[in-house]
């Protein structure tokens, strides 16, 4: 009875250490089932490791699957076998696309029967299965049962993952089109947006929205290549190339990341000091790339995944940049917050085996890549935003007044198109030149500084008097300009006798002194839309109402080339 509760439980745990594949087998981890021999001297054969003298395995736990940067051969072994007396087609593949290479041994009786040999180094092609990973694919025989053996590793010291998944054929297929549907949509999103940008960039003829484009484009090749679609779909017959670039790849991001903040937050002008910092850290970068153009390889990996690590202080020059002016800044604060922690948490899993999650930050650095793109998209928005709001701000002060706070001459020259746009069929336009009589004296008088008071005065009283629909500008020195939306001439002669009055009844007072003013007035008919001509014509006027007295409006007819004198109806 001991014998028998003996050899059930050996027949019980034997099975746990086995791998079943069946009809629903999907994306399963080797990893529990398996057992590791880690070859420092990378010279083992698989005629080696199937003696259990010559090579100690032992059982593979979680830690193992990210050894981080390692150059060392690793033998993974399991049990596999197809579920009761049911034949399956398996699929066994990498979890990452850079492994560079995944033998696959199946063992019977100590004799190899099957050998699968899959190298990074071959052209697509060559693939047991049209899948992105390594990958072997075989046809398990019913009551079969196996010793898989799995030799991988990296050709050099480099990162590497050793969660090896197995699959039933057809339900692998099904995942995969899913799978390919999904990410063709982030590189579909990511295409999109970069067209966009750049298009944008040519119409407004804008350096950022072209920098913004080649970030989206070395981001999209980024985790094309870490996807295994660069090598699958643009270079199918270049995996030495593909194999070799990787690491160009990571610095030519964080090159494209670092120039496109620069630009963005205007760190040259926010603060030179990092700005240089910044420029300095490109040019290491750009380094790396040469080093590695030259085939060194150790040196470059390692700074290849400081480039990536450094992006994740970003946020902390968006938010430096924000508390110097840069206030349009907080969209790209939010999205490289994101970004860096996966970006972070990725790097930490691929360097070791800190965090026991597999790939799963890499899957979640993609698509918060994507985030963070539409992210620095709506930042950009804000920025253009912002800039445009200043610049509108800049062009009212410009067409303002700073003294009076009236509008000026060259908001009135772009103003009177659309006035005459917006008028009634039964209005007209009038124009009244005013000019402050004796201004010269005031300030000889009195000083500049009361001079600019008496000025500010009289502007408030010319507003005092002008309607909703008209435009009262300072044309120049003590020199004013009212533009009138009228039915006759008569109300024209009305409101410039008016403010005339207006004017004489209201002196400047303050502290110490009072002053009485007056002015007078140059009006004329605005025809055929010459506002030019019209001043021309009201100048006329006005140099008649100072000849005769000041204090005096008077009125340019354009039909005779007469001026008359308006005479007062208060």
């Amino acid at each position: 009875m001991k014998i028998f509760n003996c050899l059930l439980l050996l027949l019980v745990s034997g099975s746990c250490f086995s791998i079943t594949v069946s009809k629903d087998t999907l994306n399963q981890a080797i990893w529990q089932d398996a057992s590791i021999f880690i070859d420092a001297s990378r010279q083992t054969t698989i005629e080696d490791v199937i003696d259990p003298i010559k090579t100690p395995f032992r059982p593979m736990i979680k830690g193992d699957l990210n050894p981080g940067v390692s150059g060392n051969k690793y033998w993974l072994k399991f049990p596999i076998r197809t579920d009761f007396d049911d034949p399956h087609h398996w699929i066994m593949h990498a979890e990452v696309s850079y492994l560079d290479y995944m033998n696959v041994y199946l063992v019977s009786d100590g004799e190899v029967v099957h050998r699968y040999i899959n190298s990074d180094q071959d052209s697509f092609a060559q693939r047991s299965l049209d899948y992105r990973l390594l990958n072997t694919t075989h046809f398990h025989p019913a009551n079969t049962q196996y010793t898989a053996y799995v030799e991988t590793g990296m050709l050099k010291a480099d990162t590497l993952s050793l969660n090896i998944r197995i699959s039933d054929v057809v339900k692998f297929e099904r995942f995969s089109k899913r799978e390919q549907m999904i990410l063709g949509m982030f590189f579909g999103a990511c295409l999109t947006l970069m067209l966009i940008s750049a298009l944008l960039g040519w119409i407004l003829r804008s350096n950022i929205y072209v920098i913004y484009s080649g970030y989206l484009l070395t981001n999209a090749f980024l985790w094309g290549f870490l996807n295994g679609y660069v090598f699958q779909f643009l270079f199918p017959q270049f995996g030495p190339f593909i194999n070799h670039s990787y690491h160009i790849v990571y610095f030519a991001f964080a090159i494209m990341a670092i120039q496109f903040s620069r630009s963005y937050l205007e760190t040259k002008n926010l603060s030179p000091t990092l700005d240089k910092i910044l420029k300095w850290i490109q040019i290491v970068f750009t380094i790396g790339i040469i080093i590695r153009l030259f085939g060194i390889y150790a040196f470059p990996t390692y700074l290849s995944f400081i480039a990536i690590l450094s992006l994740c202080f970003l946020p902390v020059v968006g938010y430096f940049c924000f508390i110097k002016g840069a206030t349009y800044a907080k969209w790209y604060i939010v999205a490289w917050v994101i970004y860096a922690i996966t970006l972070f948490l990725s790097a930490l899993a691929a360097l070791s085996n800190t965090i026991e999650w597999g790939m799963k930050p890499l899957l979640a650095a993609q698509f918060a890549s994507l985030l963070e793109s539409f992210l620095l998209a709506l930042a950009l928005i804000e920025k253009v935003k912002q800039l445009n709001s200043e610049i509108s701000i800049v062009t009212q002060d410009s067409m303002r007044d700073e003294l009076t706070q009236l509008v000026n001459r060259r908001f009135l020259n772009n103003k009177i198109t659309q006035i005459f746009k917006h008028l009634r069929h039964d209005e007209s336009l009038s124009l009244i030149l005013i000019d402050a009589d004796f201004f010269k004296q005031i300030n000889d008088q009195y000083g500049h500084t009361v001079g600019d008071k008496v000025l500010i005065h009289l502007a408030d009283t010319i507003r005092e008097m002008t309607r909703p629909q008209d435009v009262v500008a300072r044309y120049g020195g003590e020199e004013f300009v009212m533009i009138l939306r009228t039915f006759d001439q008569e109300s024209v002669k009305t409101i410039a006798e008016r403010l005339r009055h207006h004017v004489k009844t209201k002196p400047y007072k303050d502290e110490q002194y009072e002053i009485t003013l007056s002015v007078s007035l140059g009006v004329c008919p605005i025809e055929g839309r010459d506002l030019t001509q019209a001043i021309q014509y009201a100048d006329i006027a006005l140099y008649h109402a100072k000849s005769i007295g000041r204090d005096t409006a008077c009125i340019y007819i354009p039909e005779t080339h007469k001026v008359d004198v308006i005479a007062s109806t208060l």
